[in-house]
């Protein structure tokens, strides 16, 4: 569930009053071992979703929207979890989520982007880049919008 405050134009994880179901992917920052930890800043997250035949891509995303955060980059400390929005669904809608902000010079005039997402099975390729290039990762789920969403993460493949 996430919650949207229209004069911050921010998306929060939540339950309260006005919260509308949505498919979050959880990104953590976990220890390993004989690695040493380190920090993420500024992370972008590219989503492309791709119709059930897996190679005709349906819908890019250039800049998902992290929740609780105004501007599209989240900064993922160790031991840290964030939440990218991967759809969300109100009035019997599936819809994605984009967020084009860069800088508060600009952040009256770039909004969230909502566009529809029809009733189906899509499969998610997620480009995560950090701000200074050194990090980079693909992560691939599958989305169902129906009268529930349900996300799942599968296995990374080459497209």
């Amino acid at each position: 569930m996430v919650v949207y405050d229209e004069k911050s134009d921010v998306w929060s994880k939540g339950n309260g009053e006005g919260a509308i179901p949505a498919a979050l992917l959880a990104f953590s920052n976990e220890r390993k071992k004989p690695k040493k930890p380190a920090s993420v800043h500024g992370i972008t997250a590219r989503l492309t979703f791709y119709e059930r035949d897996g190679i005709e891509e349906f819908r890019r995303i250039d800049s998902g929207c992290w929740t609780g955060n105004a501007y599209r980059y989240a900064d993922l400390e160790v031991g840290d979890i964030v939440y990218l929005i991967a759809a969300i669904q109100g009035n019997g809608q599936g819809a994605t989520v984009g967020n084009p902000r860069r800088s508060a010079a600009r952040y009256d005039e770039d909004h969230t982007v909502i566009d529809e997402l029809p009733i189906g099975i899509y499969e998610i390729k997620v480009d995560l880049i950090g701000e200074d290039g050194e990090y980079a990762e693909t992560y691939w789920f599958q989305l169902e919008v129906g009268e529930q969403l349900k996300v799942k993460r599968i296995n990374q493949r080459a497209v």
